[in-house]
């Protein structure tokens, strides 16, 4: 559940990590958070009452409006 009047937007930065997020190839020490990105990115694209996109703009921006 998303705490978010319905047309509330919701902005995040830092999704695409480098492109690391995007990518096969990344650095042992990044592995870890690149894995947690990941998993975020996948929920904040699935959420049913939420539209939402990530923008490639520097390292990833996602947008979203609730429905």
């Amino acid at each position: 559940m998303i705490l978010l009047r319905k047309s509330g937007i919701i902005v995040v930065d830092n999704l695409l990590w480098s492109g690391y997020a995007a990518s096969n190839r990344v650095p042992a020490k990044y592995s870890k958070s690149t894995k947690h990105i990941r998993e975020f990115n996948n929920i904040f694209i699935l959420q049913q009452n939420l539209d939402s996109m990530i923008i490639p703009i520097g390292d990833g921006l996602g947008l979203g409006i609730k429905k």
